[in-house]
């Protein structure tokens, strides 16, 4: 009706391979399960770098697939966030977290080694994510 081609693996780890699905299914399966690389080589006869690139197109994918059902948009309430300086391991880090006060749970967290903007906005666009689309206010305190 539009007068165009498509296809379905478009933007997927399957998109224009001339492995079979179940073999592509296979490989990845078997690197989530942690075996080694070169096993995978060595049995399936697949290249090295295509087998990486498999994988790191799958993670891509995984990701977007996790953060689309884990972080489903909510009406978040009143939202405190706070930072505090952590000793690790004999290292200092500092750590930003937000939580709900309408259900007291945590919400998210960051670490950072340094305490620098870049921290801190990262955990403001996550909670950004998840906050459902309407008026918001922001304050700071210090």
């Amino acid at each position: 009706m539009c007068h165009k081609t498509f296809t379905v693996t478009k933007d997927t780890v399957l998109y224009r391979l001339q492995t079979s699905a179940e073999m592509v299914s296979r490989i990845i399966t078997r690197l989530a399960h942690g075996c080694r690389l070169q096993a995978i080589v060595v049995t399936c006869g697949i290249r090295e770098g295509t087998v990486v690139r498999w994988d790191a197109h799958a993670g891509i994918e995984g990701r977007a697939a996790q953060t689309h059902v884990s972080e489903p948009q909510r009406d978040l309430g009143q939202l405190p966030a706070d930072q505090i300086r952590l000793k690790s391991g004999g290292d200092l880090v500092w750590m930003a977290s937000a939580c709900m006060i309408r259900t007291h749970g945590w919400l998210t967290g960051e670490v950072s080694a340094h305490r620098e903007r870049p921290w801190v906005r990262h955990l403001v666009m996550r909670v950004r994510r998840w906050a459902a689309r309407r008026p918001r206010v922001s304050g700071a305190d210090g």
